[in-house]
């Protein structure tokens, strides 16, 4: 199976060479793979990214499109990856030695959205991993309504409701985030939750376009994590 790695990214050159080395390092081969940069063609830093000199390798593509949020950025990616599995990484997230084999076996004569542990989410998929077969029928990777906040709860909801999201918080892909001051993309990011709810909440009234599906039929984890609770205080019925 080949393996597609997204990473869209923004404004942290530096930062985007380290998690693509740190994400190829821990490969354990044979394995095929194609590792997708995806950049902002209004970002500030776009040309310190060039300057990183990463096309050398006929594996790895850094593109520029017109994005205006990380959620166009990371569509952008996935509408030109190639690979049977898609992995969208971000620069904050670590992996660890064979964490390819992990995710092809994991994901073995399955469809769906795998979902893996960051050290603190149990329900909510914050490392997107995808099948190519359901992200065909999804039509994106991210519901390009979104611009950032809520487009991994809006995924990991819907998946959840088709069956199709395949829990294994047994992998556990750490989140860094932590220990990273906040910057000018994390407090943009941070500035689209109210947008982001409102879509959250207006495609949970129409059942994801999904038909007569009942969209409390969830997990177990999302019982744990106390999603249920909030979904009802937002009056969804």
């Amino acid at each position: 199976m080949k393996l597609s790695i997204l990473h869209p990214s923004r404004s942290r050159p530096l930062e985007a060479l380290n998690t693509m080395v740190h994400w190829l390092q821990n490969i354990e081969y044979p394995q095929a793979w194609e590792y997708i940069l995806s950049l902002d063609l209004n970002d500030a830093e776009l040309e310190g990214y060039r300057a990183l000199g990463i096309s050398g390798d006929q594996n790895i593509r850094m593109i520029v499109n017109d994005n205006q949020n990380i959620v166009q950025a990371s569509n952008q990616a996935a509408r030109l990856a190639s690979g049977d599995i898609f992995i969208l990484v971000s620069d904050d997230f670590l992996c660890f030695k064979g964490w390819n084999i992990a995710i092809t076996e994991a994901l073995k004569g399955k469809s769906g959205v795998l979902k893996t542990f960051d050290g603190t989410q149990r329900w909510i998929v914050t490392l997107p991993i995808m099948t190519r077969d359901y992200y065909n029928s999804q039509g994106y990777l991210y519901d390009p309504q979104c611009s950032h906040m809520f487009c991994d709860t809006i995924m990991t909801h819907k998946a959840d409701v088709q069956k199709k999201l395949i829990i294994r918080n047994d992998i556990v892909f750490k989140h860094d985030n932590e220990a990273r001051p906040k910057d000018a993309v994390s407090i943009k990011a941070d500035g689209t939750w109210a947008q982001g709810e409102k879509v959250y909440l207006q495609r949970c009234k129409e059942r994801f376009g999904l038909g007569k599906v009942n969209i409390y039929d969830l997990s177990p984890e999302a019982h744990k994590a106390g999603h249920i609770n909030w979904m009802k205080k937002k009056g969804i019925k």
